[in-house]
Formats: structure tokens, sequence, C-alpha cells
């Protein structure tokens, strides 16, 4: 029975957002990241990240050569904050941190910031390999600590920090350019992939956190396959739902968007300085990742100082719930600011240039190659929802009954995950 006992250990499974104590089997690999993992981490972390790089590169570049200077400068400021937020938090950490750093690791980290795009591909590229190209004993180089922990905090950082930002913008541009260009590849295959890629790796980054934090940052804790492919759609429809509704917004609201975004930011900062509780980084990376998908970061002294094992799923819960109900009534104000400013007022001016695909000028035909002056024209009874001709943004305005239920669907999908 001695044997026995010793060939199986306590792991932590994560199901339903609850943490309980299970035995398995030593060789299913709890010890060890598995040949899965690993070949996920390869193709997600390196080669997608990659690609997703040198997508980026030519949107920047593609920009700059068509005069669009404002489109490419926005595009490559975001593409460097992963890496300028990695660079101020070791700043801070070296200036005023606890515990001393020595320059050269300060040094080093430092230069990992200034080519984060490439850098972190990089990172995870020479560990695999030392962990493949152990030839001695068990390959355990990736399941330290240091490195694997390492790991989801940096690709937390570049996905739920540069994702949501990237998304929204380059959605944004989408829904004014597309009509615009029948043959371009940059704006019908690059921009698409870019936005698609970004939709799979920030969902990818925010299942991998969910389980990292509700297990108590343990390395070992198994999440089941359905539990994993049920939050993975899940938070794809977050992602999907929101980066639209911020997107539509945005085009509509012009420099009014930096309002409800403000307040947004603010809100998130308020909600996870009170319910988290945790470590001042945590709650900064916290409140720009949760604009776009109900996630937070928790630091792994925050849970281990509390002896309940459920901390941190409570703390997740809480905070997920709360940045929900959040999201749902600033949308909520903000369309009902754009609607007062479309009707009412006159603060919100466009042209060919700068209209989404959800408007029409009828009286100058623009955007050209917009699929409105079709729908109706093969859809007349559209006129009786509308109550008439339609005007200039008659379907952003049929439009919204739609998004509103979605963004409702959005908060109880949090509630009930």
């Amino acid at each position: 029975m001695g044997d026995r006992s010793d060939s199986v250990e306590m792991v932590n499974l994560v199901s339903g957002g609850k943490l309980t104590q299970v035995k398995v089997p030593r060789s299913r690999g709890a010890d060890r990241v598995s040949v899965t993992e690993l070949f996920m981490i390869f193709v997600v972390d390196v080669v997608l990240a990659l690609i997703k790089t040198y997508l980026e590169v030519n949107l920047v570049r593609h920009f700059f050569e068509e005069d669009h200077f404002s489109y490419g400068c926005i595009t490559l400021a975001i593409m460097l904050l992963p890496g300028t937020l990695e660079f101020l938090t070791y700043t801070w950490f070296k200036c005023c941190g606890p515990d001393p750093m020595a320059w050269r690791t300060y040094l080093w980290w430092v230069g990992f910031s200034l080519i984060f795009p490439v850098s972190l591909p990089l990172w995870h590229m020479c560990h695999l390999l030392r962990h493949m190209c152990t030839c001695k004993g068990p390959r355990t180089h990736f399941n330290k600590y240091g490195i694997l922990a390492r790991s989801k905090v940096l690709n937390s950082l570049a996905h739920l920090t540069k994702g949501p930002l990237q998304l929204v913008f380059q959605t944004s541009i989408l829904m004014i350019e597309w009509s615009q260009h029948d043959d371009d590849a940059v704006y019908h295959i690059y921009q698409p992939l870019v936005m698609a890629i970004n939709v799979l790796m920030l969902s990818k980054s925010q299942v991998d956190q969910f389980f990292f934090v509700v297990s108590g940052k343990d390395l070992n804790a198994v999440a089941p396959v359905r539990d994993t492919l049920n939050r993975y759609l899940t938070t794809i429809f977050h992602v999907v739902i929101r980066g639209f509704i911020i997107s539509l917004l945005a085009i509509y609201m012009k420099l009014y968007a930096l309002i409800p975004l403000a307040l947004l930011t603010i809100f998130n900062f308020l909600a996870a300085k009170i319910i988290l509780k945790t470590h001042i980084d945590k709650v900064i990376f916290t409140t720009f990742a949760a604009i776009a998908v109900p996630t937070c970061f928790i630091s792994r002294d925050t849970i281990l100082a509390s002896s309940d094992s459920t901390k941190g799923p409570r703390l997740w819960r809480k905070f997920a719930k709360t940045n929900s109900i959040i999201f749902f009534f600033t949308v909520l104000m903000a369309f009902v600011a754009t609607d007062i400013l479309l009707v009412m007022t006159d603060q919100l001016q466009f042209d060919e240039n700068n209209m989404a695909f959800t408007s029409y000028n009828w009286e100058k035909q623009y955007p050209r190659n917009s699929i409105i002056p079709t729908i109706v024209e093969d859809y007349p009874w559209i006129k009786l929802i509308i109550l008439g001709e339609p005007s200039t943004h008659s379907f952003f305005f049929l439009l919204q009954p739609v998004l509103l239920p979605a963004v409702i669907l959005d908060t109880i999908i949090v509630y009930y995950e």
C-alpha cells in the first residue's frame, strides 16, 4: 500500500470556478509541463506571436506610405505599450521596490522591454529549446516556477493590455475603410488577420490567466477540458461583443469617446483597488485589461496571504461581476449620449473619409460601395421599422436594440460562468 500511495499526489482541480483537491497519478505529468502544453506554447506564443508582429509592422508601414500618419502612429504606440509598461514596472521596482534589484538584472529587462513584440516570442523559444534539449534526467526546465509563472505573466501583460486596444483600433479603421478599398490586401486580409489573431490570443491568455489565478497560482493545477473549452468560447464572445461596441462608439463619438473610456478606466481602477487589494502594478494592469474582457491580475502574495483556498476564485468572480455592470452602464450612457449628439446637435460631423459602414449619406451617396442602399431597395419593409425614409444614421439607430441585449447577455454570462 505504501508504494501505491507514493504514486499519487494531491493536485488542485479547478472546476466551475471552485477549487477542490483530487488525487491524480503522477504518470499524468502533473509535476511537469505536458507535450500538449509545450506544443500550444510553441504555436500560440512563438509562431502566432511572430506572425502577428509581422502583420502589425506591415500595417504600420502601409499606413505611413498612404499618408495615414495617425493610423500608423497609434498602431505603433499600441504595439509598444506592453514593453513600456514592463519598463515602467521594473524601473519602479529598481527605484522604489522593497527588495533591491541588481543593475545587471534591471538592464537586462530594460533591453527586453525595448523590443518586447519580438523579445517575448524569442524568450519562449529559447526556454522551449532548453527544455527539450535536456539530455540527462527529466525535462523539467519549463516547469520551474520562475519560468512558467513568468511566461503566464508576460503573456497576460502582452495580450490583455495591447490586445484589446489593437483590436478596437483596427476594427474602427476597418469599419471606415473596408468599402473604400475594393481590392486592397491590407484592409481585406492583413487587418482581418490581425484582428482574428488578437481575438484568439487574447481569449487564450484570458482563460490561462483565469485558471492560474483561481488555482492560487498553482502551476500544477488541472483544469478539465470541458470547463476550459466553455470558458474559451464565452471569452471569445466577451471580446467580440465588447470590441465591436467600443469600436463603433469610438467612430461615432470621435473625441467625445474619451469621456466614457475615461469613466470605464476610472471605475475599473476603483473596483480593482477596492476589491482585489493587491499590488499597485496588478491594479494598473487590471484597469486597462478589463476594458475589453472581464479579467483581473492578482499578485501571488495576495492569494497566499490568506489561508482561504477560495480567495482567488472569490476575488476574480467579484471583480468580474462588478466590471460587467460597469461596462453595461457605461455603454448604455455612451449610446444615449451619441444619439443626443447626432439628433439634437451638429457636434458630430462626417464625410466620406470617416463615416462608418452603419451610416450612409443619401444626398451625396457615400461611403461608396455601401450595402445600405441595396438593403433598403431589396427589403422595403425596413422603412416601416425606421418610420419613414431612412436618414443618414438610421441603421446605426436600428442596430442599437440588437447591441444592447448583447451587452446584457455579456453581463449574464459573467454572472453564471
